[in-house]
């Protein structure tokens, strides 16, 4: 990983925002006061790249600049030659936001990751390393190593058990005593649960099993007894039904029995009222025999007094018809004067009238030709104009068809020219893609089996490696890290490069990645490349179908592609020239048509009675004069019709009153006459009857008498009427009682006889029922046929509580088997788990801090000493070199004959490079050390102070090493408050305070 540029704003001491340029740094200082914010700069990276810095954790909204309302921090850096950009955002309420993007060529970026937790994972996947891993290799805690160098051998393993996280060990030791601990505890749960099982061997399911077999035979038992009882039950049950057949017949013949007795109550009563009503019929017609009336005086009396009435009535009706025959003589006269008037102005009227229709009949006769003679000639230029129209519509319909057809041939053209470009196109890009998907199939392949076989080298180089680092630490004799045993012979291995091969894996295992992200990438683009070329095939067979059945319009239409404008342009000009002839017909037509209906319409105003001359010649003259002459003659003659009609209408209205005053007078005379005979006739029968001199109003009171004697017959006989039906029907219901009487007499009869027969039917029931009862129960139980339910239900209740037994046993016997298949199971379970707990017990020994712990400590020393020695050679100038001597670190001085002394004796500088050489050893190392894989290269260290107590000569020792360690693409960032070391290094990056803020001052 190496900074290219960072920006912070609202981040600790950085309130306003700054921006650091890493660019082409190699060697470089980070200056400033104390507290002025250096290693907030590197707290700034550490957020950006993990979310988290060592100082506080997650505890993000600490590192807010006080005052500020967010912190926020970009950083861009190198890793594996790709440019990265992160962004995390950290406000005072709310929570942390992060982004990730790869920066592209040109200034665009891909994002890679929007939320926290991808930006941290991907972020690990880019570096290669975690945050601890990171926090120790890139940030140098320089103070350690000075102490792991030269400090006792308890706090050089306390410092190295801590960089490496050798503690995970002790948590699997802890967690394997633990496991141990547990699988024992569960072992003896599993034995105490076994031990509590009532049925533990398949010695404890025969008592079960007979109890089971008991249960079953009793069922069989009463399963038999239950069949009994239901023919036991049958019988009983027809038992039952015969006696209450016959009760029922018994209570049948009393029913009938007390229907007889009432019969004979009901005659009785009907003889009752049958002599009741013949004594009111008796009562009655004595009633009316005593009143005496008449009913032929009655109506003479109603006669006379009618005939009284009636010649009153005359002589007053005499007296109106002889003033109603005065006056209508006298109109009689009146009328007959008007008549001789009416009579001349008629024969004056009628004159004029005949003359008014000869002039209107020759008018309209001539009128009525020439309507005719227009009427034809409007007719034919109609025809004319629809001829042409009907031409000119054909020849539009011909003309627009054949432009649909020219310009959908053009439309087709281009669909078919540029469908057969794309399906082109399509089949050539599908064929690279094709091409390019087998190509990159193929890389994948080879990247998969270079992938395989860099894996299986590295795999054996580190079993390689970890026999001969074994080997190295151990002696025939001494017990075997494996098995205890003492060793008998050991044969040397040579150590191999891990580094080299876990970074071939990694160099292997990215190009397979990148390999396999190509043959997807190629593949989805070469399927969908076929898709897109097989859609453009179809669209050309589309376009093609439709230019041949385009073809087959063109042929209907009579044209070619070729030739199809030009007819459709002479077709438009035949339109339009019969479109201008049809509106010329159409125009004259009109003209015609308005003339004729100006003289039909003269024409429909003529009398019905007009007869025309259909053989008139049709007149030379205007329509206008026409026209005028035929509207006076009808003008005219409508005046004389008038006229002549009011003359008729008066003469008849004359003759009409003259009818009528002769009627009238003829009238009054007859009633005048038929009134005096009534009068006459009225007087004969008074006369006749010997009452001429009675008055019509005391033969009034005469009628009135008669009338309420005639009510009181009316009444008498009405209720005459009445008794004599109650009799009738007293007499009728006395017969039908008789009747009634003897029915329920025979009926009494029959309803004994079937109540004997029943009777003997229930009694052979019973005795079929007792014989059954006796056959299927016990003797000691007397016959009951009610009791046969109960004995069914008993039996039924039984058959469930044996139901029910058996499956209790049947269910008790199951559960004892799933107990001996349990207690096996539980048998088994323990033995695994006392298997568990002796491995996990053995491992946690293997792990004890004596052993293996121990062990990859005195290795790590090993390699730490044979990296750092290398590096303190290079520091030192080829004076130096660092070995190590059991748990202590030793000094070879190649100036002085490779003396060996301790660390202790090295100077100042010295010591600063020693322990500078070892932290980068360790910082390399720490990956492999640590069971992160191959060793890391660095592209960038920061050494956080460590340069404060350095004399001048020591510190100008220590900036040559930094110098050395410098070169090629490593960048080094010191940070220091030392002016001395600002001064030695022309690169620097000054952290300045400036009021309540700090900034940045670049001193390149």
């Amino acid at each position: 990983m190496r900074p290219l540029q960072l920006q912070l704003q609202g981040f600790t001491a950085f309130h306003d925002r700054i921006t650091v340029e890493f660019g082409e740094r190699r060697l470089f200082a980070i200056t400033g006061p104390t507290g002025a914010g250096k290693s907030s700069l590197l707290d700034g990276m550490i957020w950006a790249l993990f979310g988290r810095v060592p100082r506080v954790s997650n505890r993000i909204g600490e590192l807010i600049s006080h005052g500020a309302l967010q912190a926020r921090v970009h950083f861009e850096f190198e890793a594996h030659g790709h440019q990265y950009r992160v962004a995390r955002v950290r406000p005072l309420k709310g929570q942390t936001t992060a982004r990730l993007e790869r920066l592209l060529p040109g200034g665009d970026a891909l994002p890679l990751a929007d939320s926290v937790n991808e930006v941290n994972t991907h972020v690990e996947t880019i570096l290669g390393i975690d945050y601890d891993t990171f926090v120790k290799t890139i940030i140098l805690p320089q103070g350690e190593f000075s102490a792991f160098l030269s400090g006792d051998p308890k706090d050089k393993k306390t410092v190295l058990s801590r960089l490496l996280g050798l503690d995970v060990y002790r948590a699997m030791m802890q967690a394997a005593n633990n496991r141990a601990g547990g699988a024992k505890s569960a072992a003896d749960a599993l034995q105490q649960q076994h031990e509590q099982l009532d049925y533990r061997s398949a010695d404890a399911l025969t008592a079960l099993e007979s109890q089971l077999r008991d249960a079953e035979a009793r069922q069989r038992q009463l399963a038999a007894r239950q069949a009994a009882l239901q023919q036991l039950d049958t019988v009983s049950s027809l038992y039952l039904t015969r006696a209450k057949d016959a009760a029922a017949a018994v209570a049948a013949h009393e029913q009938a029995c007390a229907r007889a007795t009432a019969a004979d109550a009901a005659v009785t009563h009907a003889r009752s009222t049958l002599e009741a009503a013949s004594v009111a019929v008796e009562r009655t017609a004595e009633q009316l025999a005593s009143l005496g009336y008449d009913r032929h005086a009655h109506q003479q009396a109603r006669e006379r007094l009618a005939s009284a009435e009636r010649l009153e009535a005359a002589r007053a009706q005499l007296q109106l018809a002889e003033r109603s025959l005065v006056a209508a003589r006298a109109t009689e006269t009146v009328a007959a004067a008007q008549r001789a008037r009416a009579e001349a102005l008629r024969d004056s009227a009628e004159a004029a009238l005949a003359t008014a229709i000869r002039d209107l009949t020759v008018s309209a006769s001539v009128a009525a030709a020439c309507a005719s003679r227009l009427e034809a000639e409007a007719s034919t230029a109609t025809s004319d104009s629809a001829e042409a129209g009907r031409k000119s519509h054909e020849a539009e319909l011909r003309a627009k068809q054949l432009q649909h057809l020219a310009e959908a041939a053009h439309a087709l053209r281009r669909d078919v020219e540029a469908a057969d470009a794309e399906a082109q196109r399509a089949t050539a890009a599908a064929a690279t893609a094709e091409a390019a998907a087998q190509q990159a199939a193929a890389a994948e392949a080879t990247a998969t089996e270079e992938l395989t076989r860099r894996e299986q080298a590295l795999d054996a180089a580190r079993i390689a490696d970890a026999a001969a680092a074994i080997l190295a630490t151990l002696s025939v004799g001494d017990p075997c890290p494996v098995c205890g045993e003492p060793l008998t012979d050991l044969r040397e291995h040579a150590a191999p490069d891990l580094d080299a091969a876990a970074r071939a894996v990694d160099v292997a295992r990215k190009a397979h990645t990148r390999a396999r992200e190509a043959a997807g990438h190629a593949g989805n683009e070469a399927a969908a490349a076929h898709a897109r070329a097989e859609e453009a095939r179809r669209s050309l067979t589309a376009a093609v179908a439709r230019q041949a059945a385009h073809e087959d319009q063109l042929t209907a239409a009579a044209a070619t592609r070729t030739g199809v404008d030009r007819a459709a342009k002479r077709a438009a000009a035949v339109a339009a020239a019969e479109r201008e002839r049809a509106a010329e017909h159409e125009t004259r037509a009109a003209a015609l048509a308005e003339d004729a209906r100006t003289l039909r319409a003269l024409l429909a105003r003529l009398p019905h009675d007009i007869e025309i001359d259909a053989g008139a010649a049709p007149s030379e003259a205007g329509i206008e004069e026409i026209a005028s002459a035929l509207g006076s003659a009808i003008e005219s003659h409508a005046t004389a019709a008038s006229g002549a009609a009011d003359a008729r209408a008066t003469l008849v209205a004359a003759e009409a009153a003259l009818s009528n005053a002769t009627a009238e007078v003829s009238t009054a005379l007859a009633l005048h006459q038929h009134q005096a005979a009534a009068v006459e006739e009225a007087a004969q029968v008074l006369t006749a009857a010997g009452e001429a001199a009675a008055t019509a109003d005391t033969l009034r009171e005469a009628v009135t008498a008669l009338d309420r004697m005639a009510e009181q017959d009316a009444a008498l006989r009405a209720a005459l009427d009445e008794h004599e039906r109650a009799r009738a029907a007293a007499s009728a219901v006395v017969v039908e009682r008789d009747g009634a009487r003897e029915a329920a007499t025979r009926a009494a009869a029959e309803a004994e006889t079937v109540a004997a027969v029943a009777r003997e039917t229930a009694s052979a029931a019973c005795v079929a029922f007792e014989a059954e009862w006796r056959r299927q129960l016990p003797p000691n139980l007397s016959p009951d046929a009610a009791a046969v339910a109960d004995l069914i239900q008993a039996a039924n209740r039984k058959a469930t509580d044996l139901a029910a037994e058996a499956g209790r046993a049947a269910a008790t016997l199951e559960a004892a088997r799933g107990e001996v298949a349990r207690a096996t199971r539980l048998l088994k379970e323990a033995a695994t788990f006392r298997r568990t707990s002796e491995v996990a017990a053995g491992l946690g020994l293997e792990l004890q801090a004596n052993r293996f712990v121990a062990f990859i400590q005195r290795e790590a020393m090993q390699v730490l000493a044979a990296d750092a020695g290398d590096r303190m050679l290079q520091l030192s100038r080829d004076r130096y070199r660092l070995e190590a001597d059991g748990d202590e670190f030793v000094v070879v001085d190649r100036l002085n004959g490779d003396e060996r002394r301790s660390v202790r004796t090295l100077s100042g500088g010295e010591t600063f490079l020693a322990s500078l050489a070892l932290a980068l050893a360790l910082s390399e190392r720490l990956p492999e050390l640590s069971g992160h894989g191959g060793a890391l290269a660095l592209d960038s260290l920061f050494l956080d102070e460590g340069f404060g107590s350095l004399d001048a000569e020591s510190l100008d020792i220590a900036i040559q090493g930094l110098e050395l360690l410098a070169t090629g693409s490593r960048m080094i960032g010191v940070i220091s408050h030392v002016p001395e070391v600002a001064e030695r290094l022309a690169d620097r990056i000054e952290v300045v305070k400036v009021g309540g803020t700090s900034t940045i001052r670049d001193g390149r």
